[in-house]
C-alpha cells in the first residue's frame, strides 16, 4: 500500500523517492487508480485486477455542470451583435483570442418551486433560512459555441443556460485492464427532480429574456433549434417559444444539453482522499486534480482549482 513508481502503457517503470502526484482529471485518475488495484473491490475482481486497497467510493460521486445551449436568430446582423459579422467592432484581432461574451446573471429558484420537490409546504418551512446559493446561471454568447447547424456568420447570438448545483451524480468505472481502453463513463445527468424543476425553469427565463423582453424583441427574432441528425426520426425540431411549455422545455433539455466539462467528485475529498489529498489508504500519494472536489462549485471552477492546487503543493512541499 505504498506508491513505488509509475509504469507506462510500454512497460517503463519510473520511480521517485518521495511523493506520487497524480492529477489526471475527474475521468482518468479513478481509472489510473483503479488499475493499479485501488477502487471498488467488486469492479476490480470483475477484471481480475489484485486489490491493494478497497476504496468503494473511487469513481463515484461524479457531478458536472449539464447546460443546455439556445440560439437567437438576429434580426437585423449588420448591427454586428454576433462573430462572423463584418462590423467594424469583430476588425480588432483581439476579438479572436477570447470567448465573446459580457454579460452573465445567476439567479435563486423560486421557492415555490421548492416545496414540490422537498414536500414541504410554505407553512412547514423555517421561519429563518439561510440565503439560498443561486442554482444555475445564464451567459450570454456573441457566438454560437458549435451549435449544430448553427453557422458563425454573425447572424445569431447564443445563450449557455447551466446548473450550478445538480443534485444528479455519475459514476466513472473501468471497462477493462487494459489501459488504452477509455474508462466507462456514466454521467447521470436529470436524474433528480430538482434538476429537472431547476433546468426547465433557468430554461424558460432564458427564453422569456431574449424573446419577449422589450429590451430584446428588436433585436431577436426567434429561438433557432440546432439541427442534429437522428433526433426526432430525422425530422427538424420545433423552435421554442416564451410561452411553450415545460413538457416541450424539458424535452428539449433531455435531448440537447450537455455537460459544460466542469467534471468532478470521483476521488473526493473525505471519501477518496484525506484534507491534504492524500489517497486514504495507499501512501506517498496525492491527487490534486478536480476529481477531489467533492460538491459541485456554484460558478466556473478554473480560478478554485488554482488556489487548491497552490493549497495542496504548499501541502505536499
Amino acid at each position: 500500500t505504498t506508491a513505488t513508481g509509475v509504469e507506462l502503457d510500454d512497460g517503463t517503470k519510473i520511480t521517485a523517492n518521495k511523493n506520487f502526484i497524480l492529477a489526471a482529471g475527474a475521468y482518468r485518475t479513478p481509472q489510473i487508480l483503479m488499475l493499479s488495484g485501488t477502487g471498488p473491490s467488486s469492479t476490480l475482481s470483475e477484471h481480475g485486477i489484485p486489490l491493494v486497497h478497497d476504496s468503494p467510493e473511487f469513481g463515484k460521486n461524479l457531478h458536472d455542470h449539464f447546460a443546455v445551449y439556445f440560439a437567437f436568430r438576429l434580426r437585423d446582423p449588420s448591427q454586428g451583435y454576433a462573430f462572423g459579422s463584418n462590423h467594424a467592432a469583430w476588425q480588432n484581432p483581439a476579438s479572436f483570442k477570447y470567448l465573446p461574451w459580457d454579460w452573465v446573471v445567476s439567479e435563486p429558484l423560486p421557492r415555490d418551486l421548492l416545496p414540490k420537490q422537498h414536500g414541504l409546504s410554505s407553512s412547514s418551512q423555517p421561519e429563518k433560512e439561510e440565503e439560498p446559493r443561486n442554482p444555475y446561471e445564464v451567459i450570454t454568447l456573441y457566438i454560437p459555441p458549435g451549435i449544430p447547424g448553427i453557422p458563425m456568420d454573425g447572424t445569431h447570438i447564443a445563450t449557455s443556460t447551466m446548473l450550478l448545483r445538480p443534485t444528479s451524480r455519475g459514476e466513472v468505472s473501468i471497462r477493462s485492464k487494459n489501459p488504452s481502453d477509455n474508462p466507462l463513463i456514466q454521467p447521470g445527468y436529470l436524474q433528480t427532480e430538482l434538476d429537472k424543476i431547476t433546468l426547465t425553469h433557468a430554461a424558460r427565463q432564458t427564453l422569456r429574456a431574449f424573446l419577449s423582453t422589450d429590451a430584446m424583441r428588436s433585436i431577436t427574432e426567434s429561438e433557432a433549434p440546432p439541427q442534429i441528425p437522428g433526433l426526432e426520426g430525422g425530422t427538424l425540431l420545433p423552435p421554442l417559444k416564451a410561452d411553450s411549455s415545460d413538457e416541450e422545455i424539458e424535452k428539449r433539455v433531455k435531448m440537447t444539453g450537455s455537460q459544460h466539462h466542469h467534471s468532478g467528485g470521483t476521488a473526493a475529498m473525505g471519501k477518496v482522499v484525506d484534507s491534504c489529498g492524500r489517497v486514504i489508504g495507499v501512501s506517498r500519494l496525492s491527487i490534486v486534480d478536480a476529481s477531489i472536489v467533492p460538491i459541485p462549485l456554484g460558478g466556473h471552477p478554473q480560478a478554485t482549482l488554482y488556489a487548491m492546487a497552490e493549497q495542496l503543493a504548499h501541502f505536499i512541499i
